[in-house]
């Protein structure tokens, strides 16, 4: 009988430290280590998230201006050379490019530009995409002055 009276006890007491423990809640630095690995993730993500989003403002903002290249082409094959972007069906300005110009470089370079200044984050913000057709073959390349990273398939270097 004793040793049954000895486990209630020490039943007891443990349940009574459980108890005490629960009621307790988080210390005050487990509470802080919890915010620093939030802190830490939600930076890491944060730049992850920019990168990605610079990446799709870009492809969007060259992609506004490639729609023109069709028309482009279809003029110069009459022999008229556009001058302005409403010339090959483009608004001068949309949702990721402030300003969208064509120049006419065949006197120097015999190239035409379809050119985007770029608006969106501030990785990528007042960047320049262009759309380069060279002349002589009638190819078309992509050149920008925004970093590497957030081009794609667009060339480096105006």
């Amino acid at each position: 009988m004793t040793n049954i009276y000895h486990c209630q006890v020490f039943l007891d007491n443990a349940d009574t430290q459980v108890r005490k423990m629960i009621n307790q809640g988080f210390t005050l630095i487990e509470l802080l280590i919890t915010i620093a690995i939030i802190g830490i993730l939600a930076s890491v993500t944060f730049r992850a998230y920019s990168v990605y989003f610079a990446k799709s403002q870009f492809t969007s903002a060259m992609e506004e201006i490639a729609a023109g290249k069709a028309t482009m082409e279809n003029m110069l094959s009459q022999g008229i050379k556009p001058l302005t972007a409403d010339d090959i069906s483009l608004q001068s300005s949309t949702k990721y490019c402030t300003q969208i110009t064509i120049r006419d470089e065949t006197s120097t370079t015999g190239d035409i530009l379809i050119r985007c200044q770029i608006k969106g984050n501030h990785l990528i913000n007042g960047k320049v995409v262009r759309w380069r057709r060279n002349s002589s073959s009638g190819t078309w390349r992509c050149t920008t002055n925004a970093i590497s990273k957030y081009i794609g398939t667009c060339e480096n270097g105006l």
